[in-house]
């Protein structure tokens, strides 16, 4: 699964729910970045930070993908109960990966 599934899975059952606050096509700023040759990529760094344990990795994301990665992670707070509870932060690390 590359990230483009694993954004529109996540979104469907997460976001796009009675009562959900989706308002950004995912299929349409694919599809437009496609069409503009690719889109500009730039390099995130992404962690999903819990109590004991921290997963971290870099992530090229098209400029218009990168809206919808951070509010899963402001969502990811958001909904987040407990101090152990994992959320996700999203820092820039590069200015242009292209």
């Amino acid at each position: 699964m590359d990230v483009h599934d694993f954004v529109r899975e996540w979104w469907r059952t997460h976001i796009e729910e009675p009562g959900g606050w989706a308002d950004i096509d995912v299929e349409e700023c694919v599809t437009a970045a496609i069409a503009q040759g690719g889109g500009r990529m730039t390099t995130y760094h992404i962690r999903l930070s819990g109590c004991d344990a921290d997963t971290e990795f870099d992530m090229e994301i098209l400029d218009c993908e990168i809206e919808i990665v951070k509010r899963i992670a402001d969502k990811s707070k958001e909904v987040s109960t407990y101090n152990c509870m994992p959320i996700m932060i999203v820092t820039e690390e590069a200015t242009d990966a292209r």
